[in-house]
């Protein structure tokens, strides 16, 4: 009993690095993105299409993790 206890918390406690690792870079990702708009490197509407696309990103992996944990995830 307690070595599936113990393998179930192993498995929950990697999910979790894991959703934490991937939310992580796209927050990464994002911020360089919001430096490069503001050191005008980039264009505007370059700008809103990579952002909204890294927003999305980080909405699809709070879903999938929500859905394997079941709690409620802010992205």
């Amino acid at each position: 009993m307690r070595i599936i206890y113990t393998e179930l918390n192993t498995n929950k406690d990697k999910a979790n690095t894991d959703f934490q690792r991937q939310i992580n870079e796209v927050e990464t990702m994002l911020e360089h993105l919001e430096e490069r708009f503001i050191d005008e490197e980039i264009k505007p509407d370059l700008y809103e299409k990579f952002a909204k696309k890294f927003r999305q990103e980080k909405q699809a992996i709070a879903e999938k993790y929500e859905g394997l944990s079941g709690k409620r995830v802010e992205p």
